[in-house]
This record gives structure tokens, C-alpha cells and sequence, in this order.
């Protein structure tokens, strides 16, 4: 019985220290439906990408194929508010986010997007292998992953592996489905990214700071888009140069 109360004290000090550091993002679903200019700007997969009078088809500079538009989603996806951004893939070279892959996919930024602007003529040819689709958007509450504990608070750690020193994740799991955050991948904007393959960083090339965690893209089967073996995709952007971005892809 005494085991009983000091393992529900400490799951109650765990739960304590995770609540300020909850965050909330835009869970990200898709539906398939056709593209028509009245969804140019919305948040979507697939089909012609959102373009102006000046935009140009971003091409690949490796192998000077067409990129891919893959997503585009808002600033502030949970308001549909703020600049749009784009993320385009060269399906051809398969980047994976290193430093020999310049031109091989491409954020585009766009600060105030509306339909009326939107000039089908430069929007490329849609990639056919993925299907367009729209869009849901769930606010939902989010906390790290259990490796990037590591970095955001420690001492959480510490306490799981006090209550079962086998299993720990466990431990962490069990606070979060509680206090209804999720910790599992999924395409989300905003939040915590969810590592496959363990906790990253980016720094800007201009400034050399560490650059902020911005959306993952998952696997989507329903737009029937895959990242290699079920895979991720991770956006990153610099908080004082806002058109410098980086990528990283990871895999299961």
C-alpha cells in the first residue's frame, strides 16, 4: 500500500512539472476532394500550388525537375490566419535534410494570400502522384517526446524511472494520456515535434542560432503520401531572418 501512494505522489510531482509545458498546435488530417481556384489558399495536399502574378515554378537544382508541391499551411493554422507557407519536394533526388541537397525542396512564403491573387498559369503542374486533398484542423494539446525530455526538463525523467525503473516511457505515457496531450507522430503545426529517430536541430546559415521548430508532415495515406519506410517530415524556420528554413526527413 505504501508503494500504492509514493508511485500516485509521484506521478501527481510529474504531472505538475509537465502543465506549464504543454503546448497547443493544429492536428493536420486530410480529405481527398478535387482542387478548385475557391481553395487556392487553403490549408491543403496536393494539387496546383497556391502562386501570384510573380511567382515562378520552383525547379530542383540537382536535376532541374519540377519540385513537387506537397502542403501549404498558415501561421497560425488553428486561426486559418497569417502568411501562408509552401513546401515543395524534388521526388527525384530524395532529399533527407543534409547540407549537399541546396535547391532539392523549398519553403515558400506568401503574407497575405487570397484567392483573388492566385494566377492558376504559374502554379505548375500538380504532382499526380499525390492527391489533393484539404485539410481538417483539430486544436489538440501536446508535450515532447519522451528522448526530448532529455533537453526540456530532466527531472521529469528522473521521476519516471523512480516509479518503474524498467520502463520508464510508461511512466511518461500514462501522465500524458491524463492529462490528454498527445506525444504520438502525426502532420501537426505548431507543438512539439515528434522524433522517429531521435531529437534534432537546425541553426540558421545567416546567424548560426538554432532555428524553430515550425510543422511535421507525416506519412499521409490518404492524399497517398508516404516519406520513405512511413516516415516524417520536419520544418524549421529562423526566428530573426523568417525566409531562412531547413528540413529534415526521418524514417521508421
Amino acid at each position: 500500500m505504501a508503494n500504492f501512494y509514493k508511485g500516485a505522489r509521484m506521478l501527481s510531482k510529474i504531472e505538475s512539472l509537465l502543465k506549464p509545458m504543454i503546448k497547443s498546435c493544429a492536428r493536420i488530417k486530410a480529405v481527398p476532394t478535387d482542387f478548385s481556384p475557391e481553395k487556392a489558399t487553403e490549408i491543403r495536399f496536393g494539387g496546383p500550388a497556391y502562386a501570384e502574378k510573380d511567382s515562378a515554378v520552383p525547379i530542383c537544382k540537382s536535376c532541374g525537375k519540377p519540385l513537387s508541391f506537397v502542403f501549404q499551411f498558415r501561421e497560425n493554422s488553428i486561426e486559418k490566419s497569417g502568411g501562408l507557407l509552401q513546401f515543395f519536394y524534388c521526388f527525384s533526388c530524395l532529399p533527407w535534410g543534409g547540407k549537399d541537397e541546396d535547391g532539392q525542396w523549398l519553403v515558400r512564403y506568401f503574407a497575405s494570400p487570397a484567392n483573388d491573387k492566385f494566377v492558376f498559369e504559374n502554379a505548375g503542374t500538380a504532382d499526380e502522384s499525390i492527391k489533393p486533398s484539404l485539410a481538417t484542423i483539430d486544436k489538440v494539446k501536446m508535450l515532447p517526446d519522451f528522448e526530448s525530455l532529455e533537453e526540456e526538463n530532466h527531472q521529469v525523467i528522473g521521476l519516471c524511472e523512480e516509479v518503474d525503473p524498467d520502463d520508464p516511457w510508461d511512466v511518461y505515457e500514462e501522465a500524458c494520456m491524463v492529462m490528454g496531450c498527445e506525444i504520438e507522430p502525426f502532420s501537426s503545426v505548431g507543438g512539439y515535434p515528434i522524433w522517429i529517430q531521435g531529437v534534432t536541430a537546425r541553426k540558421c546559415l545567416l546567424c548560426k542560432e538554432e532555428m524553430k521548430f515550425v510543422a511535421q508532415i507525416d506519412s499521409v495515406p490518404e492524399a497517398e503520401l508516404m516519406w520513405g519506410d512511413a516516415g516524417c517530415v520536419y520544418l524549421f524556420r529562423c526566428g530573426k531572418h523568417p525566409d531562412e528554413f531547413a528540413f529534415e526527413m526521418q524514417c521508421f
